[in-house]
């Protein structure tokens, strides 16, 4: 656990369009442990070394389902499945 509970991010991509535009900045709670659908967070990619931003969709077990809201520039569970607890970051608190 990190000693901050608060992490900003930059959005570097267009996959969370409308509701996070390129360069917004976004505000990750990295403390809380409880994840539920529609809830946007931060991520290791399940099988590449790079972290994303998307939205819940579902819960299966340990695991989440998440899709960008801009489904065709997204990348996500619809192409590399499901993504582990461990691997979430943190949730969006909020995005400036």
């Amino acid at each position: 656990m990190s000693m901050f509970p608060l992490e900003i991010m930059k959005v570097t991509d267009k996959s969370m369009e409308p509701y996070l535009k390129y360069g917004n900045f976004i505000f990750i709670d990295k403390w809380g442990r409880h994840f539920a659908a529609n809830d946007v967070v931060v991520f290791y990619h399940p099988k590449k070394v790079m972290l994303l931003v998307k939205r819940i969709i579902r819960k299966d077990g340990e695991s989440f389902f998440v899709e960008g809201d801009n489904k065709e520039l997204s990348e996500d569970s619809r192409r590399f499945g499901p993504v582990p607890r461990g691997n979430i970051v943190g949730r969006v608190l909020f995005k400036v």
